[in-house]
């Protein structure tokens, strides 16, 4: 039973009463496959729902029971009195239904006859509903639409017998002149020797003839002319620019672009690498079934297709199918409709490269004419909105594999080498230590309790204090009163509810590396101080400071980068004061008692004359929450500490410190949850990883990363994690995580740091030109940075955070402004993608508040776990001790996180020797690994789809095609029509595989491309409208020929190179452009192929031409687009100019460029890249005579043609300008013909000179030699 019938059948009986009149199954399958179809079909329209002419309703039996305004619809068992059957037979003008249409078959009549003659037979008890009547009025007109021809598996057609004995031997042939004898026409006479040629190398390669085959070809052919052709064209499919014709063919189909177009026309990585993948498929004759499984699914293929030569992965190229065509930057979050109008794009080029279909119509309602629905359109939606739309390596497993293995072995054997070299250091010994301490203090004076340093400062450094006396004391709102001792100061009279206070006071020449703040307490202040609040409270949101040297006409400001206090109130730490936008520091909830800050400078002050010093205290809290009594005191470097008792006890707070940080840290980090093991590879769930960066990148704590430039061996000592760099900054990475609210947790965050232009990004709906990329700073500190999605609006229903090299990132460089970090901006000249990007991950933790890990200060553990050292000297051995354990776990492969940050430290600060000329050994492998890095490859890279952890995206769909107005939700799946021999399992993903297996089988889809090809060949395809096979399409002139074609080439591998063969040998192609005027007026647009039509080379074709003819042809096949030449240009939108002459490179490695394709091509009828272009437009308009005339780039090309032209060895104007008609033409010259154009040079002679040596008149002839009509046609 068809679709149509059955889904009618279940729909409706399953809703029949038990009191339905009595029928058996007989029966209502009767009603069901002759009479359900046609009611829907012809009598629905105007007789069902609301729209009941007549007032008679037709959809269901209850509506023809009572009838309309003339009565019951029809007397069950008799026929001959119902109304229906006089009003479908139309014998009564009056009386008609149809009523505007010619009467229904009499087959259906009959059905409708026997029905009533049956009692009528009617399952259908009650109206439908408006969804049933909906879906039953869709099915009918897919079961009727379903029968279109194109939609018909091709039939095994036999080639009908013909007599001619030349066109009998080709079945493509027989089919024609079996056409053109049932037209009574015939064929146009054989064409030349040099009409073929000609013909064959535009056809087959895109390039004019070269004069050496002329002659050689015209003997062949004359001598055995199916063997002069048979060997030409085995030539000119094997040349590498057959392939670069063909494949710019498909090109137009599926509207290849370098750019994205909309505004800001940003690069599309990896187009050319696409343009490149297409060349080479076509020349190795890939089948064009493997071709549609790369395409449509090449990411998800089993076994892809790796080319061995360039090392990479053909198959994952494909996809690049999907990122062709225009693309608005920015994303549907922001505003509605940009992933939307994506995905219309890709749907309709889809349909009508493989399908021939219009499918984008149906986006706001079921196709008017086709069997396409709504929900077609939405299903294939979600199957190519379900994988992520990103920028992926092509590189195969051996690119760079040799190297790799090397410079990790030449890593390895520096490791061993160099920790002989550091374990025997001695300046980590104590006395040698101690040396080092006292002369570099300035390096650690100011280090914070987290940084190695710190003990350092605190026990051999330290500061001493001495309160200043104040020369100036003022407020903004308050009192200040100085006492008597001039150091101390007191807020009285009136309490205001903010102040700023500025303090300023005179030095001598010394050394300053620190600020004290004593708070202290007064009768007087509110509970005792030292606040002014009721309760004593202060806080202090910001401190300044700034110093004038003496002699100096400015002031210097002062950063100060750390701060602590004895005391902090919860959320008022005493840092936050250091930031002008945090609370400040408080002392609430401490008791009333004296307190005390210290601030450490970035670097010590040194004043060589002395100075005056300025203060800024400023308390913006609000509710007198300003210090009430307080002195200050400037710290300077104090020496080393030497009191054995003082040092026990400063050890000891540094203990008691370490020991309370270490604790609180520990337990605040107790609501994290590892995703990772850092010590071994892996990543949680749902994450994937490209590149070999990241591939090659996981190492172990204490792994080296060695300099690659510079007199330093070692970069960076690494913690254990991800690093794309930790070989080489070249190799690329990418780290995809699933949509947030698929995280195990509620929050994820990763200890992150990286730069060169990597970038951090969350991506809604596959936007891939979101411009929220936030690029990181190489010179910052690894920070742990929360992944986070977005707002969910707009259609939005899954955000991708991703981090990328800038190689992998799809929107680098992106438009002009955006690439940016810390105050750095990307040029806007600046195109190149492959830079030395990196990134690195040493920590992906799982949390439910929203807050990032403390660190845990183990590196302090073995300094601070034991006693106290008994004297200065212990100390010292306790610190040297400290530091050589960390190397000597590291030199064992044992090395922790705290060692590495050690080993840091000490290579930081040169306690551990870090030049390699200090060792022969290390000196070499050093050199060795440098030279092998410098031989590493960038990353290939192409957008492409990455379907890796991925749920299907169920679409919904829009409601008229209003992107506010969503309706139901569609599965992923293919067009219905075709669900009887595919449908998308709901456990196979986005069904893209499942698609192109299908397809690459279907010979539907070899019937769209054999049709292709014919047009590519013959100028006209079968069916003259190439990607549309619909009802607005036209019909094949040849149905027959068509489906046998499309067998022949199914059963030959779907190879395209014997579909072209088989045809370009035949004797249709071999047919000359004569044509009777017979013909003419029979078949005027050639539909039967009666002769082969003249053809105007298309664009590329003509520039290519202008290249060979003058002799500046590179032929060279690959690479970068380069930039056409632009007379002016845009560099806010990358818009530079390139060669006049392209680099002599052929037209298809021009940039193509949405926004501004290349003038030259345009003007010749180059196609619209924002849509897929089946058939080219042919126009022949006079722009296109001026710019024969007036390009520059014609002009050039003459020139070069001339400058070629006089420094031969012709010996006289005729033999040159003979050679050069050849050449332009591709034909012999003809009489008198050479006569004329000598005639013609000989006026361009200005008669200063030998003629043979006049450039400018040979430039004269050569550019009237382009100007010929014969030059840009092909007959």
């Amino acid at each position: 039973m068809p679709l149509f019938r059955t889904i009618v059948f279940v729909l409706f009986t399953a809703t029949a009463s038990a009191t339905s009149r009595a029928a058996d199954l007989a029966d209502v399958a009767y009603f069901e496959t002759h009479i359900r179809p046609a009611l829907v079909n012809h009598c629905y329209e105007c007789h069902s729902g609301d729209k009941s002419k007549g007032e008679l309703r037709l959809d269901y039996r209850g509506g023809w029971e009572k009838g309309g305004e003339s009565g019951p619809a029809l007397i069950p068992g008799k026929p001959d009195e119902s109304l229906l059957i006089q009003f479908l037979q139309h014998k009564d003008t009056k009386k008609r239904m149809p009523k505007s249409a010619e009467r229904l078959p009499h087959d259906v009549i009959n059905n409708f006859i026997g029905w009533i003659n049956k009692g009528a037979p009617d399952p259908r008890d009650h109206p439908p509903s408006a969804e049933e009547a909906a879906e039953v009025s869709w099915q009918a007109k897919l079961a009727q639409r379903a029968k279109w021809w194109s939609l018909q598996a091709p039939l095994k057609s036999r080639p009908p017998r013909v007599s001619d004995v030349l066109w009998r031997k080709n079945p493509v042939d027989r089919f024609i002149l079996d056409k053109l004898k049932k037209s009574d026409l015939a064929p146009a006479a054989p064409a030349d020797a040099e009409v073929l040629l000609r013909r064959l190398s535009f056809v087959l390669t895109g390039l004019p003839p070269k004069p050496d085959q002329i002659d050689p070809f015209r003997k062949a052919f004359s001598e055995n002319a199916g063997r002069a052709m048979r060997t030409m064209v085995g030539e000119l499919l094997n040349s590498p620019h057959y392939g670069e014709r063909i494949a710019r063919h498909w090109m137009d189909v599926v509207r290849y672009t370098d750019t994205y177009g909309y505004e800001w026309d940003p690069v599309a990585v990896g187009s050319w690498e696409y343009r490149d993948y297409l060349i080479r498929a076509f020349n190795d004759d890939i089948g064009y079934d493997q071709l549609i499984r790369e395409q449509l699914a090449g990411d998800l293929l089993p076994n892809p297709r790796i080319n061995k030569k360039q090392q990479i992965n053909e198959s994952l190229i494909g996809p690049m199918f999907y990122h062709l065509g225009e693309h608005r930057h920015g994303a549907s979050v922001n505003f509605n409709g940009i992933h939307q109008e994506m995905i219309d794009n890709k749907i309709d080029a889809f349909s009508k490269t493989f399908l021939a279909m219009t499918v984008a119509c149906a986006r706001c309602h079921d196709h008017k004419l086709d069997a396409i629905s709504q929900k077609d359109y939405y299903a294939l939606a979600g199957m190519f909105m379900t994988p992520r739309w990103t920028t992926r390596p092509i590189d195969s497993q051996e690119r760079n594999a040799g190297r790799i293995k090397e410079l990790k072995s030449l890593r390895s054997q520096i490791h061993h080498q160099l920790k002989k070299f550091w374990q025997n250091a001695r300046s980590l010994e104590p006395d040698s230590l101690r040396k080092w301490a006292m002369k570099n203090y300035k390096s650690f004076a100011s280090a914070t309790p987290g940084e190695i340093g710190h003990p350092f400062s605190k026990l051999l450094g330290g500061r001493k204090f001495k309160t200043v006396s104040i020369q100036k004391l003022s407020s903004k709102e308050s009192t200040l009163t100085l006492e008597a001792d001039g150091r101390t100061a007191l807020a009285t009279g009136s309490v205001p509810a903010t102040d700023i206070y500025t303090v300023e006071f005179d030095t001598k020449a010394g050394e300053f590396n620190g600020l004290r703040l004593d708070a202290l307490t007064h009768p007087s202040l509110g509970s005792g101080g030292p606040g002014l609040t009721k309760h004593g409270n202060f806080v202090l949101s910001t401190i300044n400071a700034e110093v004038t040297p003496i002699g100096a006409k400015t002031s210097q400001k002062i950063t100060l980068r750390s701060a602590e206090a004895d005391y902090n109130q919860p959320n008022y730490h005493v840092t936050r004061s250091l930031n002008p936008d945090a609370r400040g520091w408080g002392v609430g909830l401490g008791g009333n008692v004296d307190r005390t800050a210290w601030f450490g400078f970035d670097r010590p002050v040194d004043l060589q004359k002395g100075g005056r010093w300025q203060i800024t205290l400023q308390f913006r809290l609000g509710s007198s929450h300003i210090l009430g009594r307080f002195r200050l005191a400037l710290g300077s470097p104090s020496g080393e500490a030497n009191i054995d008792d003082k040092l026990q006890e400063t050890w000891s707070a540094l203990t008691r410190e370490w020991n309370k940080t270490h604790a609180t840290n520990a337990q605040a980090n107790r609501q994290f949850k590892p995703l990772i093991a850092e010590s071994r590879p892996g990543l949680p769930p749902g994450w994937v990883m490209d590149g070999s960066g990241l591939q090659h990148g996981h190492v172990t704590h204490g792994t080296l990363r060695i300099d690659l430039t510079g007199s330093n061996l070692v970069s960076e000592i690494l913690l254990a994690g991800y690093h794309t760099h930790a070989l080489s900054p070249k190799l690329a990475g990418s780290l995809r995580l699933p949509d947030p609210r698929q995280f195990s947790h509620t929050n994820v965050s990763i200890r992150l740091a990286g730069g060169e232009w990597t970038s951090r990004r969350s991506i809604p709906q596959n936007a891939l030109l979101a411009e929220s990329p936030i690029y990181l700073d190489g010179k910052a500190a690894p920070k742990w940075t929360r992944m986070a999605g977005g707002a969910y609006r707009n259609g939005v229903t899954r955000y991708v955070p991703e981090i990328a090299t800038a190689s992998l990132n799809p929107n680098f460089p992106g438009r002009t402004g955006i690439a940016r970090y810390a105050k750095t901006r990307l040029p806007d000249k600046d195109e190149d993608r492959n830079k030395p990007s990196w990134f690195s991950i040493t920590g992906i933790v799982g949390h439910d508040k929203v807050a990032a890990p403390k660190p845990t200060l183990n590196a302090f553990a073995g300094l601070y776990e034991a006693k106290a050292p008994a004297s200065v000297d212990e100390a010292w051995e306790r610190l040297s001790h400290w530091l050589n354990a960390s190397v000597d776990r590291w030199a064992m492969n044992q090395a922790t996180a705290g060692d590495v940050r050690i080993m840091n430290w000490l290579r930081e600060t040169g306690l551990l020797p870090n030049d390699p000329s200090a060792n022969p050994n290390l000196a070499r492998l050093t050199e060795r690994y440098r030279e092998v890095e410098a031989g590493i490859d960038f990353a290939r890279v192409a957008n492409t789809m990455d379907e890796r952890h991925i749920k299907p995206v169920h679409y919904r769909l829009n409601i008229r095609g209003d992107v506010y107005q969503e309706g139901d939700a569609i599965r992923p799946n293919f067009l219905e029509v075709f669900q009887g021999k595919h449908r998308v399992p709901e456990s196979q993903g986005s069904g893209r595989l499942e698609l192109a297996q299908h397809l690459s089988r279907d010979p539907l889809t070899a019937r769209v491309f054999v049709n292709r090809v014919w047009h590519w060949v013959f100028g006209a395809g079968i069916v003259p409208t190439p990607s549309d096979f619909g009802k607005l399409g036209g019909r094949p002139s040849h149905p027959e020929l068509l489906d046998w074609l499309t067998h022949e080439f199914a059963n030959n591998g779907w190879s395209t190179k014997q579909l072209i063969r088989r045809l370009v040998l035949s004797q249709t192609f071999r047919q000359s452009g004569q044509t009777s005027l017979g013909a003419r007026e029979f078949d005027p647009r050639n539909r039967l192929l009666h002769h082969y039509p003249t053809r105007r080379l298309e664009a590329e074709a003509i520039r290519d031409s202008l290249l060979a003819v003058s002799g500046r042809l590179d032929p060279r096949l690959y690479g970068l687009p380069i930039n056409p030449y632009r007379r002016a240009e845009d560099s806010r939108k990358r818009l530079f100019s390139g060669p006049l002459d392209g680099n002599g490179r052929r037209s298809l490695y021009q940039e193509m460029s949405i926004m501004q394709p290349p003038e030259f091509l345009v003007g010749f009828n180059l196609p619209d890249m924002k849509l897929p272009t089946g058939k080219r437009d042919v126009t022949n308009v006079p722009a296109q005579a001026l710019t024969m005339l007036n390009d520059p780039f014609v002009n050039a090309m003459a020139e070069h043609w001339a400058n070629g032209l006089v420094n031969d060895t012709d010996t006289n104007a005729e033999s040159r300008t003979r050679k050069m008609l050849r050449k332009a033409l591709g034909r012999s010259t003809r009489d008198g013909e050479v006569g004329r154009w000598v005639t013609a040079i000989r006026e361009f002679h200005n008669g200063d000179k030998d003629l043979l040596q006049d450039r400018q008149a040979w430039q004269s002839l050569a550019h009237a030699l382009f100007n010929t009509k014969e030059f840009i046609y092909y007959r």
